[in-house]
């Protein structure tokens, strides 16, 4: 879903990678953006989930092989590749606390596939792949309090808040000026010693089709579920089936995008009772310019975009909704034959509240903090991409801890 993007990025996305379970955001998933050779231009092949962040899921830059899971029409523009993503298992999930809302972060996970041709058409094969929007619900979405009452009921077990083994198909074709696509995404394990065992499993469904004018796509969770088998307990958790549905339209340098998801799933706890109800809605409205030159790529643009979040348990029923108006500003260009830099920057500006309602009474913040700057870079050797985040938070420092925190290696065949 994204939900970290969502007033840090120019759009949100409900299910990032069409992972069922239901992104993240964004609002955050999270989207996402579309390299071999010497100059930026004459070689847009990329596959980072680094790159992704260091742009902030920007709409404008040339395609990345991340977007494809979402769109996988896009995948008739990608060429042949292997990329592999470094990181551990799972997403990172932070809880809203004083924020806007939940995050779910595009963090270091270990991922991979590859891409091939097929005559005129592309099929790829990609393992490990997390979906944000199961991460959010299973961890209880915003994760806020008030009156007493919580948007916020976590599965107990971390174990259980991720799925294992995830793999992806994706298949696409062109049609004359049209390109068509799809993906089907699956997840299944059984586990059945140690000391917590699970049964889980995902399905979901990506279908698009694009021309270099207008684009549109629909991401489909055809539901998830979490049932801790352990003796004693049956907490479980289900994941209601879910869509996202969106496009853009083309006008010379500018794009004009839209998209509409919902999502929700419900949390029983170890006696097998309902523990929570949660229910999420968002949409997103925005436009996006960009000015190119011969090695490099300038954007900047606005966006509309409002989430709702909802939680009902059998005391207490909550309603977080939140609205925003973010820019986005950034560019991506060659510093050197090797080298490609990119960096960008998002806030909130003249719309940033959120009202949490509870028990009768309501609660409002505004315009909170939320400027946020992020860099990366890809170092390019002959057919190899070694692609890293230098920097990504509230203060844009650069730092050991920051540099390389997220790397991915893709190699052009």
């Amino acid at each position: 879903m994204n939900t970290q993007q969502f007033f840090t990025g120019a759009r949100t996305d409900l299910v990032k990678g069409l992972s069922s379970a239901t992104s993240a955001t964004s609002a955050t998933i999270a989207m996402c953006a579309l390299i071999a050779g010497t100059s930026l231009l004459s070689a847009t092949v990329f596959a980072s989930e680094a790159r992704v962040a260091a742009l902030q899921n920007a709409v404008t830059v040339a395609n990345d092989v991340q977007d494809t899971f979402e769109k996988p029409g896009r995948l008739t523009s990608i060429p042949d590749m292997v990329t592999l993503e470094f990181g551990t298992t799972g997403m990172a999930y932070t809880a809203s606390s004083t924020g806007y809302t939940g995050t779910v972060a595009s963090a270091p996970n270990a991922e991979g596939g590859i891409v091939r041709s097929m005559g005129d058409s592309k099929l790829a094969f990609y393992v490990g792949r997390q979906s944000s929007t199961f991460t959010y619900l299973i961890n209880g979405g915003v994760g806020k309090t008030y009156s007493s009452a919580v948007i916020g009921t976590p599965y107990s077990s971390a174990e259980g808040r991720r799925l294992d083994n995830p793999l992806s198909l994706l298949y696409a074709m062109k049609m004359g000026d049209i390109s068509l696509g799809g993906h089907l995404y699956y997840a299944a394990s059984s586990k059945k010693s140690g000391t917590n065992n699970f049964d889980k499993s995902a399905t979901g469904l990506s279908l698009s089709a694009n021309t270099d004018v207008w684009e549109g796509y629909v991401n489909a969770g055809l539901g998830s579920s979490v049932k801790n088998t352990t003796s004693g307990s049956s907490e479980t958790f289900t994941g209601d089936s879910s869509f996202t549905v969106g496009g853009f339209y083309n006008l010379s340098s500018m794009q004009i995008f839209a998209n509409y998801g919902s999502a929700g799933g419900t949390l029983k706890n170890a006696a097998g009772n309902e523990a929570s109800k949660l229910a999420i809605s968002n949409y997103t409205l925005g436009v996006e310019s960009k000015v190119k030159g011969d090695m490099s790529h300038v954007f900047y643009g606005i966006s509309y975009a409002a989430v709702a979040e909802e939680q009902k348990t059998a005391a207490s029923a909550a309603k977080v909704e939140t609205t925003a108006l973010p820019i986005i500003v950034g560019l991506e260009a060659d510093a050197a034959s090797w080298l490609v830099l990119r960096a960008s920057l998002t806030q909130p500006i003249l719309i940033a509240t959120q009202k949490f309602t509870a028990s009768g009474t309501s609660n409002t913040d505004s315009m909170l903090d939320k400027t946020v700057i992020a860099a990366g870079a890809g170092l390019k050797m002959n057919k190899l991409l070694l692609d890293m985040v230098l920097s990504a938070g509230t203060t844009g420092v650069l730092s050991t801890t920051n540099f390389g925190s997220q790397a991915s290696l893709t190699y052009n065949f």
